[in-house]
């Protein structure tokens, strides 16, 4: 079994540097440009100056700082280097994940289970690809939560030092790090008050990392975000350029179809499986029938977690390959057992905690880690939602933005597919599911390993 979570490791970590060398500079947004003007001109761009400028650009900046280092002029390897770079934060990623998973507490099938689904999975393997921040903050945003867990079984100076870089990082690489911060600081003062643990020391107590990680963080975003200057020059630290809209109305609209959320009703609580299956790709144009999914946000979450082509962009990765479509269907309809796995383990891992709430139980509190693993969770989930809730458009409902919080997932999985296996107990089923699962992750790579080909192709004429 060990070995054969190795062969997971180095299949999905060949891909992601396969795939990372491939790619011909294609992302969902353009930050070529805010790193070509830290490059050219020494400093950083105002929020302002380009699109993607309004970002906290510490990845942005480290990639600028490589190209200058060894004098990069081509094209070819300016866009090698910055999604090189990101493939090794994927793979410090997987490595988090992997040592996460096999320290549980579970069977060693569940576990090679879990980590064969999520290191696999060919969104996550794909958005190590791209020249973007998203990376870099995905790797810090577990990083962070490891190191918050590692801190809930004991204190340590070696994962508060750990800890408090990964947060102050965080801060200066994009904005949804704010959720990391803010649950590694609740955890950490919750564990000072279960604990009765009131040290400001590193080593002993929790209260000096958060003091810490508080100072160090603000300082980051004054000073390298620009954000002091930015306030006392135009009274804002940036200016975020993606337009936003106004709330949408609770349950009917007799507006227009709007390709987003059209109303909290349809956006939150409908998930149209089969129209998933159906049209298993996201494509709007006026002269493109109105595609249901488009208008709810785990539908979305769905179909992009699960199927690369899905969210059919950038427009260099769009597919029109019949029978990549047909996987992509397949792989949208064998999805919903493994999601209803984890639907399931989230439910007991959240009814345990306000349970415990409930009850007062302060053992729980100081002995299980699924309190501290819901509130990262819970913060991530309701980044998304809210994120969505403003940008409305179908574009800003991205698994992505979840990925920060993977380890989050992993312990209400495995519960999930323990409580699965209870309910199976034969032996043949439970053979029959081993087999379910590696037609799954067939069909994951699939399009994954056609991408690889398309771009080397495209590289190579």
């Amino acid at each position: 079994m060990q070995t054969l979570s190795r062969v997971i490791f180095f299949l999905s970590a060949g891909l992601m540097v396969l795939l990372a060398v491939a790619n011909n500079g294609y992302a969902p947004d353009d930050h070529f440009t805010v790193i070509e003007i830290i490059a050219q001109f020494k400093k950083q761009p105002v929020s302002t100056q380009c699109w993607q400028c309004y970002h906290p650009k510490l990845y942005h900046w480290i990639v600028a700082k490589i190209w200058n280092l060894f004098g990069l002029e081509s094209h070819l390897w300016k866009q090698i280097t910055a999604q090189f770079l990101n493939a090794c934060f994927g793979v410090g990623t997987l490595v988090l994940v992997r040592k996460f998973i096999f320290g549980l507490n579970f069977s060693l099938n569940i576990k090679l289970i879990v980590f064969a689904l999520i290191a696999l999975n060919p969104s996550l393997i794909s958005i190590f690809s791209f020249a973007t921040n998203d990376a870099m903050v995905i790797f810090l945003g577990n990083l962070a939560l490891y190191s918050t867990l590692k801190l809930h079984k004991e204190a340590s100076i070696k994962y508060a030092i750990i800890l408090i870089l990964s947060v102050v990082l965080g801060t200066m690489t994009k904005h949804n790090s704010i959720i990391f911060f803010l649950g590694s600081v609740i955890s950490l003062v919750a564990f000072a008050l279960t604990q009765k643990n009131y040290y400001l020391s590193l080593s002993k107590g929790y209260l000096g990392t958060v003091l810490l990680i508080i100072i160090f963080s603000i300082v980051a975003v004054l000073t390298f975000n620009g954000y002091y200057k930015a306030i006392t020059e135009e009274k804002k630290p940036f200016t975020y350029n993606t337009p936003l809209h106004g709330l949408p109305p609770i349950y009917k609209t007799n507006g227009p179809y709007l390709p987003g959320i059209n109303t909290i009703y349809s956006g939150y609580f409908k998930f149209y499986y089969f129209d998933l299956i159906r049209n298993p790709q996201v494509i709007v144009g006026p002269k493109e029938p109105n595609i249901k999914h488009l208008t709810s946000h785990f539908s979305q979450l769905y179909g992009r977690t699960h199927f690369l082509y899905f969210q059919h962009w950038p427009p260099q990765w769009q597919s029109f390959n019949p029978f990549m479509i047909r996987v992509g269907s397949i792989t949208l309809a064998l999805a919903i057992l493994p999601t209803i796995i984890l639907l399931f383990g989230v439910f007991f891992m959240l009814y345990s905690v306000i349970v415990s709430v409930l009850n007062r139980n302060l053992i729980f509190f100081i002995e299980s880690d699924l309190w501290v693993t819901s509130i990262f969770f819970i913060g991530y989930l309701s980044f998304s939602i809210i994120f969505s809730l403003f940008g409305r458009i179908h574009v800003f409902m991205k698994d992505i933005y979840l990925f920060p919080g993977l380890l989050s997932v992993i312990i209400p999985f495995c519960i999930g597919h323990r409580y699965f296996f209870g309910i199976l107990k034969s032996e043949m089923l439970k053979k029959v599911y081993y087999s379910f699962i590696c037609v799954f992750a067939l069909l994951y790579l699939l399009p994954v390993v056609d991408l690889i080909f398309r771009m080397f192709s495209e590289k190579f004429s």
